[in-house]
């Protein structure tokens, strides 16, 4: 089973530019994530301004979390990575504003992927079997596993 921890750090629009790199992003509203995209290999300010812009959230209370994967042990991070590990951010939280994979997750199998730093995230997600397990959030009791299809 390959496991990947994200790190995952709050930020702040005017912050963005200063950002080295991210993986991911996270918009949360009071505790909600509103939406997870892909910040792999772009220019952080740019797509994510832009994509607040796009979906018309109001940016006054929003949190930005920004989400560097870290500790990967043999494997490599490369596109096919960032994107199963998407996928499964996704479709555990299924966002308001993410569309696309919140209704079946299509991608790869023997994944886990523990997050640590926005307690709007389930600490721990495993994908196995057909199955995807969510472990509780900080804020939550219990865990819950998920039909992949």
């Amino acid at each position: 089973m390959s496991t990947y921890n994200l790190q995952w750090s709050p930020s702040s629009l005017h912050h963005l530019a200063q950002g080295r790199y991210a993986h991911f992003f996270a918009l949360v509203l009071k505790g909600e994530v509103l939406y997870i995209g892909k910040s792999f290999r772009c220019e952080l300010a740019s797509v994510i301004v832009e994509r607040i812009a796009q979906l018309g959230i109001d940016h006054a209370n929003l949190e930005i979390f920004l989400g560097r994967i870290r500790d990967v042990g043999m494997d490599r991070i490369g596109v096919a990575s960032v994107d199963a590990i998407y996928e499964l951010l996704v479709f555990a939280r299924k966002p308001q504003y993410n569309h696309v994979g919140n209704s079946k997750y299509t991608g790869t199998n023997d994944l886990q992927v523990v997050n640590v730093g926005c307690n709007s995230l389930p600490a721990k997600l495993r994908a196995e079997n057909q199955m995807v397990f969510v472990s509780k959030m900080a804020n939550s009791v219990s865990a819950a596993t998920i039909p992949a299809c």
